[in-house]
């Protein structure tokens, strides 16, 4: 919001709450963000924790190419059944579709930074008390829309990658070998996932890669309805104050200028 809203309501506000606020608005994704490693490093101020960021940025893209490249030479390679080939062509697509969502996320970092900026400049200039109302209003419903996509996003990692592999059948193949079921299905050049304790391992870190992709997932859902909820608070905003100059309009022939102004940049810097 502009500094020029008070002159709308000709009542100076200064949001003495504006860290808590930001805070509250810009939480969850922050959590998405930071296990991910895509949290902007403007926003960092440890060097520690800097650090600490790029080696998850590189765990991240390990634990996707663990799961993305043995999966694709097994669908592609391996298997012959063009039904079950099918399947796992898409569960194939679902790891590709989380590389190519992450990398987005990675090189638009300045888009990001940018509307993460807009937002904290709007909490910081917020106008009125009754302004402040409507955002965190927004704001509230910005969380509880994030909330609901995670818990999908993540029960669906838990139910795909924890549970529904421990309650399959395990397979024989035709050499009559138990196939032990895995959450992505990959061929490994340079050892059997199906022997102990390697099948063990490779089940874990099919877990923690079920929880990267599931986060990248999340992540951008997140964004998108904490970021559009601002949006409709800013809008909120402004039909508030054209309420205003519609209320003043009945006991005084002309409205100020200024008025229409500053509810038209505001109009126009939340498009």
């Amino acid at each position: 919001m502009n500094n020029k809203v008070k002159h709308l309501k000709h009542i100076p506000f200064i949001n003495t709450s504006y860290e808590n606020d930001v805070e509250f608005a810009l939480q969850i994704i922050r959590y998405h963000l930071k296990p991910l490693g895509l949290w902007p490093k403007i926003f960092i101020s440890s060097m520690t924790e800097r650090v600490f960021s790029y080696i998850l940025t590189i765990v991240c893209v390990s634990l996707l190419a663990f799961v993305t490249i043995p999966g694709g030479l097994f669908t592609f390679i391996i298997v012959t059944d063009s039904s079950l080939r099918l399947k796992l062509t898409g569960v194939l697509s679902f790891c590709l579709m989380a590389i190519l969502k992450y990398w987005s996320l990675g090189v638009r970092k300045t888009h990001l930074i940018e509307c993460i900026e807009r937002m904290m400049n709007d909490w910081r200039n917020v106008g009125s008390v009754d302004d402040r109302h409507v955002m965190l209003t927004y704001a509230q419903y910005g969380r509880y829309g994030a909330t609901i996509c995670a818990s999908f996003m993540y029960g669906g990692a838990l139910f795909y990658a924890g549970i529904l592999p421990k309650v399959s059948a395990a397979q024989k193949n035709a050499d009559n070998v138990t196939i032990r079921p895995l959450p992505y299905p990959g061929y490994y050049v340079f050892f059997d996932p199906q022997a102990s304790p390697a099948y063990e391992i490779v089940f874990i870190i099919n877990c923690f890669c079920a929880f990267v992709m599931h986060s990248i997932s999340s992540t951008t859902c997140c964004i998108a309805v904490i970021f559009v909820m601002h949006a409709c608070g800013q809008l909120g905003i402004m039909n508030t104050w054209l309420e205003a100059v519609i209320q003043d309009g009945k006991s005084s022939l002309m409205t100020s200028d200024a008025k229409f102004f500053v509810i038209i940049d505001q109009h126009v810097r939340t498009l």
